[in-house]
């Protein structure tokens, strides 16, 4: 039996077409800044990723004017270690007792395309005051351990500034080049930067222009507008495992 080993499993919060990006093998790399924001992209230089010496995966950064270096933990570890995703979900009701199923089941809004509604305690459809049907998902943060179906096992993490992407790794972030394949539902400030800057759809700039311009869409379309800056992010290469994340720990042979 080979020797156990530690490693890292923690949560991390995924939208449903990055789901379904990765499940089709589309996505490989994602970028966070969780705990980086403090680090002024301005007057702090990154001098290296490595562990500490607490064995902690993170990076070290120094300001400008300084000769003082400070380390950051990365929040989901380093290569070896596992990410498992949260996603928008809920529990799966029966429909003949409108109660959950015993062991629990669970729907993902990422790949579900049947019309899903929720019970109540009468096992009658739950609406709205106005009589609308009441939405059944529930958002990501709140998906429990023994509900995860999807582990990233992590194969490098790096730092670099969110601008600095370039096309080949907005691609490996699932983006295609053409604005018919962008994923998920554009603010319509970003389909007027698209038009104001390329021009309308059949132009030969709107046509060719770069993946890296439709990841930047889609960042700012979950940081906010002028968020595609010079700020740090992590950058997490991995490879997806379809399992949930005990599941995989205990074929690692993970010790407690």
């Amino acid at each position: 039996m080979s020797k156990p080993v530690s490693v890292k499993a923690t949560p991390i919060l995924m939208q449903p077409h990055l789901v379904a990006a990765t499940f089709r093998g589309d996505k490989w790399h994602t970028r966070r800044g969780k705990g980086l924001k403090f680090a002024d992209p301005a007057a702090m230089m990154m001098l290296r990723t490595g562990r500490d010496s607490r064995g902690r995966f993170g990076a070290w950064f120094r300001h400008y004017l300084m000769r003082d270096e400070f380390f950051v933990a990365c929040p989901w570890g380093g290569p070896g270690d596992l990410a498992w995703v949260r996603e928008k979900w809920f529990e799966e009701y029966s429909a003949l007792t409108g109660r959950p199923y015993d062991p629990p089941r669970a729907i993902y809004a990422a790949t579900e395309t049947r019309h899903v509604v929720k019970f109540d305690d009468d096992g009658f459809t739950e609406c709205n005051k106005d009589g609308t049907e009441k939405s059944p998902w529930r958002p990501s943060i709140h998906m429990p351990r023994w509900a995860s179906r999807l582990t990233l096992l992590l194969k490098e993490v790096r730092v670099e500034r969110v601008n600095e992407i370039s096309n080949a790794d907005s691609r490996a972030e699932g983006i295609a080049q053409t604005w018919g394949d962008f994923m998920g539902n554009p603010p319509q400030w970003a389909l007027d930067s698209i038009s104001e800057k390329y021009g309308e759809p059949g132009s030969h700039l709107y046509d060719n222009r770069l993946s890296r311009e439709n990841f930047r869409l889609l960042y700012e379309s979950i940081n906010g507008h002028g968020s595609f800056d010079n700020r740090w992010n992590w950058v997490l290469v991995y490879e997806p495992i379809a399992e949930n994340v005990d599941t995989v720990l205990a074929r690692m042979e993970v010790q407690p």
